[in-house]
């Protein structure tokens, strides 16, 4: 069975070969100069033409622009993220400024609604864990007074001798 790859045939290898070996196409530019132990030519023209180096210019400039440019929106962008944080943490602080057992049922279902929205969009973990408490706080007040007061019932005398 034949291969259809000329060179695995060998067919292609002989007119290869001797180009391979001929010395004009082995040579390194300047190969003289380092075999004599001289330093290698640079590998630019000593005369860097005018439009690579306002090509290099123009480069360097949008560079430093851009990165001018991300330093503002890193500048802005954390002065948001402030801005946020301190407006979250004042509508916590009003939410969370009195005590559960003091407010009505419409205040504690309000609150717990609002507080609940709020841990959902707390700005980091550490908010949603300390403000955690007060939620439980607030909805083991509210489940308390929907279920009304427990009466205890106590048996008298009379009721445990005729029974």
């Amino acid at each position: 069975m034949g291969s259809s790859d000329p060179w695995a045939q060998g067919s292609l290898a002989p007119l290869f070969v001797p180009l391979l070996l001929a010395p004009q196409y082995n040579a390194v530019e300047d190969s003289i100069s380092v075999a004599e132990g001289l330093p290698c030519s640079p590998a630019l023209p000593e005369e860097t033409p005018l439009g690579l180096l306002v090509a290099r210019q123009v480069i360097s400039d949008l560079s430093i622009q851009i990165r001018k440019e991300v330093q503002v929106q890193e500048i802005e962008f954390s002065e948001i993220v402030s801005t946020s944080e301190q407006i979250w943490c004042s509508k916590v602080a009003q939410l969370t400024s009195e005590i559960p057992s003091a407010l009505s049922i419409q205040d504690l279902n309000y609150r717990l609604v609002a507080l609940t929205q709020l841990l959902s969009v707390a700005p980091y973990e550490e908010n949603a864990v300390a403000l955690l408490p007060y939620v439980k706080q607030v909805r083991h007040e509210l489940s308390n007074r929907r279920a009304g007061p427990k009466s205890i019932v106590r048996k008298t005398n009379s009721q445990t001798d005729s029974s």
